[in-house]
């Protein structure tokens, strides 16, 4: 697929701040000031309530760090999209390097979100992995190995 150079030289969407103050309220975003109903919070049992009424870090902080830790990485070098056409742009402007994306079971749709991002990652040439228990031995092997470097004499 073509995409013409003044569609790849749009600005993407940049999310508007999120006070760190958890006080405020940004109606001007559709947070909402009340809590859910009574109903909603028995059937929701032990979570945090007020996790509903905000919308969670645009750049996903606590999430790419969750994610690092479990993966010994540095979070920067996590990426977490909001939405499958923030991670295609993503893609096709050339920020990822590597794409984890497992399929759902039972899912053999070719127009779910991640039949579109293996498709996008491969018709970018971006080495993909579609399966954890590949990321995983991969990494045991890139583990183990041990490079060695010496001089040529000439």
């Amino acid at each position: 697929m073509r995409i013409a150079k003044s569609v790849r030289a749009l600005t993407p969407y940049t999310p508007g701040e999120q006070p760190k103050d958890r006080s405020v309220i940004k109606l001007n975003t559709n947070e909402n000031p009340y809590p859910p109903s009574p109903r909603c919070a028995e059937t929701l049992g032990n979570f945090d309530l007020d996790r509903l009424r905000r919308y969670p870090a645009p750049v996903f902080t606590d999430l790419r760090a969750r994610i690092a830790k479990m993966w010994n990485a540095k979070p920067e070098r996590v990426f977490v999209g909001n939405g499958s056409d923030e991670i295609l742009d993503s893609l096709r402007q050339g920020h990822i390097a590597y794409v984890i994306n497992t399929r759902e079971l039972g899912d053999a749709s070719e127009e779910s979100d991640g039949a579109k991002m293996r498709r996008c990652a491969t018709e970018n040439n971006i080495t993909m992995f579609t399966a954890l228990d590949t990321v995983r031995v991969l990494l045991d092997v890139l583990e183990e190995t041990t490079l060695c470097i010496s001089t040529i004499d000439a």
